[in-house]
């Protein structure tokens, strides 16, 4: 006889962006259908990872992708935005428009989707928050919410704060202290055959720079890397404007790089 599966939801405003949306899609990815019975609630209907994870979750939305609508459908959208946004009650939004069979209620990315869910009315269903900014770096969540006091109050309705590192759940910690029992780090995943499948996009010489580059990305400061990389630009334009013994597509393929490399490395606007 088959156990019964848990129940989980996972509420997101959108499948836009590439940073908590690519850790959510593999995540999504790698549960165990034996064990879980993933449902994933997007706020709007869009971005890229959304034909991604349907295979894997019972996939639904409350409004709409905007960019494929027109007419009185948009202005249903508009006015259904400001419903969910600015004039109903949270509880009520949750009660009308999000799923609420889940064993387990997820909020999977801080700001709006955490004070959302935090007005869950499933009373038996334990509710994780998951944060993945350094709030000490970044608190661009102070905009959702009246004040920091509220924020913290939000963040004490649920039964678990997962923090991405060590650095967020520091930064976490020192923002809302009253709540620091209920912290705990759950590192992000890593699909290694996705990254394999995805380095074949370019081929690498026989001194692949470019991995270091990839890594300089991630482990240093935004301005830090953003100054190291026009410095990199330079040199190499330096270089290739004192030889003409090869052209520039021959000597970034020399060196591992990829010709968008520029495009690959840039930050995204929040």
């Amino acid at each position: 006889m088959q156990s019964k599966l848990n129940n989980l939801l996972f509420l997101i405003e959108s499948l836009s962006g590439g940073g908590a949306e690519k850790v959510l899609t593999t995540l999504l990815q790698h549960l165990d259908s034996n064990k879980f019975d993933v449902t994933l609630c997007c706020i709007v209907d869009c971005g890229k990872y959304v034909n991604d994870v349907k295979p894997y979750v019972h996939y639904t939305s409350i409004l709409p992708n905007p960019e494929q609508i027109k007419g009185i459908r948009k202005l249903i959208y508009q006015l259904k935005y400001k419903l969910i946004y600015s004039w109903l009650p949270l509880r009520l939004v949750y009660k009308w428009f999000v799923p609420h069979h889940a064993d387990v209620e997820i909020a999977f990315v801080e700001g709006f989707a955490t004070k959302l869910l935090a007005h869950s009315t499933n009373k038996q269903a334990k509710k994780i928050a998951w944060v993945h900014t350094d709030f000490e770096k970044h608190h661009w969540t102070n905009v959702i919410f009246k004040n920091k006091q509220n924020e913290e109050q939000t963040y004490s309705r649920y039964h678990q704060i997962v923090t991405v590192s060590v650095t967020v759940q520091k930064a976490f910690i020192k923002a809302f202290p009253l709540v620091k029992s209920l912290v705990k780090i759950i590192y992000n995943p890593i699909d290694h055959e996705d990254i394999i499948k995805k380095g074949k996009q370019y081929e690498c010489g026989k001194h692949d720079l470019f991995a270091v580059v990839i890594a300089l990305r991630y482990l240093l400061p935004k301005d830090l890397f953003k100054k190291f990389k026009q410095e990199l630009a330079n040199l190499l334009s330096k270089h290739l404007s004192a030889t003409s013994c090869y052209t520039e597509k021959e000597f970034l393929k020399y060196m591992g790089f990829p010709e968008n490399w520029i495009k690959i490395t840039r930050y995204r606007k929040l």
